[in-house]
């Protein structure tokens, strides 16, 4: 095994939209994405929207994944997340 120098630990932190809320219809929805937090959405007639999301932080009890890397930053190992 390779000596590891890292261990990262990725959590995940949601932003909702609340499509009801903001009053979005969405047959009338041609495209849409999500930017540094924004929901940008254009409409069948053309028109573009942006809407903020709700966001909550996230939970760092657990991590998500957690990982071994060298000084490289090459993978060594998967770690079990919750220390068993």
């Amino acid at each position: 095994m390779s000596k590891p120098k890292y261990l990262e630990c990725i959590y995940n932190a949601p932003i909702v939209f609340d499509l009801e809320e903001l009053e979005i219809n969405w047959k009338k929805v041609k495209d849409h994405c999500v930017k540094y937090g924004t929901l940008y959405i254009t409409y069948t007639d053309g028109t573009i929207q942006e809407y903020e999301g709700s966001i909550d932080d996230p939970d760092y009890k657990w991590a998500e994944t957690v990982g071994l890397y060298t000084d490289d930053w090459d993978f060594v190992e998967e770690v079990d997340r919750y220390g068993s």
